[in-house]
C-alpha cells in the first residue's frame, strides 16, 4: 500500500428494507475512523508487587466512526434502527427506546471503500469488511449560523461464525 489520503464510500446491508444488499449511506463529514485496538490483562504475582510480569490479549476490538453528511429521513430509520413510514406524500420515522435490541443479533456486513480519482474504488484489495457491525445512534444535532448538521454513528464489529472480525483487503481470497 502506498501512501493514502481522502474520503470513503460506506456500504452496509439492508438498509431500509432492502434485504441482502449493500447499500451507500451517501456523502460522509469530518472523515470516517476505523480503530482496531487488543484489550489486554496485564499479569502479577505476590512476589512481583505491582510490577508487570507478563500480558495477554483478551480480545480485539474494531469500530468505524463516522457522520453521515446527508440528512434524510432514511439516514434518520437507519441510525435509530427505525423504519420511515409513508402515508401518500407524508413520511416520518418514529423513535422508540429500543431497550434490549441485541446490537450482535442485528448486526450486519459494512463495507468502507476509499475513494481514488474521486470514485470509490474497485480494487477490492483496499476495502475494509467488518462481517458483523452493530450500529450505535451517537447523534447531536445543532441548530446555528455555521455548525452543520450530521447524523453521526458508531459501528462495532463483532465475530461471525469463523471468529472473523473484520477484513482489510479482497474477502473473496482463499486462504
Amino acid at each position: 500500500m502506498a501512501l493514502e489520503i481522502g474520503p470513503c464510500q460506506i456500504l452496509y446491508t439492508d438498509v431500509n428494507g432492502s434485504a441482502g444488499s449493500l447499500n451507500d449511506l451517501g456523502k460522509t463529514h469530518g472523515g470516517v475512523k476505523l480503530s482496531i485496538s487488543e484489550t489486554y490483562q496485564t499479569l502479577h504475582s505476590d512476589q512481583s508487587g505491582k510490577t508487570p510480569e507478563g500480558e495477554t490479549i483478551t480480545g480485539t476490538e474494531v469500530k468505524i466512526t463516522a457522520s453521515l453528511a446527508d440528512i434524510t429521513l432514511e439516514n434518520f430509520a437507519f441510525i435509530t434502527k427505525s423504519v420511515v413510514i409513508e402515508d401518500g406524500t407524508k413520511k416520518k420515522v418514529l423513535i422508540t427506546p429500543n431497550t434490549g435490541t441485541s446490537l450482535m443479533d442485528n448486526a450486519k456486513k459494512i463495507v468502507i471503500k476509499p475513494y481514488e480519482d474521486g470514485a470509490p474504488t474497485t480494487d477490492a484489495n483496499k476495502w475494509i469488511t467488518l462481517y458483523k457491525a452493530g450500529i450505535r445512534a451517537a447523534t447531536e444535532l445543532t441548530y446555528d449560523e455555521e455548525t452543520q448538521r450530521v447524523l453521526a454513528f458508531e459501528a462495532t464489529g463483532y465475530a461471525d461464525d469463523n471468529s472473523n472480525i473484520a477484513c482489510v483487503g479482497d474477502d473473496t481470497a482463499e486462504e
